[in-house]
C-alpha cells in the first residue's frame, strides 16, 4: 500500500474537504471512522456516527468548520470489503493517506503540492 504524508494547520477549518474534494467523484462508498477526536465549531462532535455514505461525508466536511485532533477515516467501495483509501490524522497536524490506488494518491499529491507552492497552509 502506498502512502503520502504531509502536515496541515493546527487550526479550525475544512482541511479534509480541501484535500479530498478534487477527487470526491472517485471516492464513492462508505466511510468508517475510528479513534476520532473531531469537533464542529459549535462544540459538537463532527461525526456522531461510525459510518457515513460518501455523499453525507462530503456534505459534512464541506459545510462545517471543524477541528480534528486525531482520527482514522477509511473508505470502502459499496459492496466491497477491500479498503480504497485511509486518511489518518494525528496530533492535529500530521496526515498520512494510504491507498492501493496510485491514481487517487497522485491526485492528492497534486492538490497538496499546488497548495504548498501557492504558499498555502498544507505542507509536504
Amino acid at each position: 500500500m502506498a502512502t503520502v504524508s504531509f502536515t496541515i494547520p493546527n487550526a479550525w477549518g475544512r482541511c479534509l474537504y480541501d484535500i479530498l474534494s478534487p477527487i470526491k467523484e472517485q471516492l464513492d462508498g462508505i466511510w468508517h471512522f475510528d479513534d476520532l477526536q473531531a469537533w464542529e465549531n459549535i462544540d459538537d462532535e463532527l461525526f456522531e456516527e461510525d459510518t457515513l455514505s460518501s455523499a453525507d461525508f462530503f456534505d459534512r466536511i464541506e459545510t462545517h468548520t471543524y477541528y480534528i485532533v486525531s482520527g482514522q477515516f477509511r473508505l470502502y467501495p459499496m459492496g466491497q470489503d477491500d479498503m480504497l483509501l485511509e486518511v489518518r490524522i494525528t496530533d492535529s497536524v500530521y496526515v498520512d493517506i494510504f491507498s492501493e490506488n496510485k491514481d487517487i494518491l497522485s491526485h492528492i499529491c497534486q492538490v497538496v503540492h499546488t497548495e504548498t507552492n501557492a504558499g498555502g497552509p498544507i505542507r509536504l
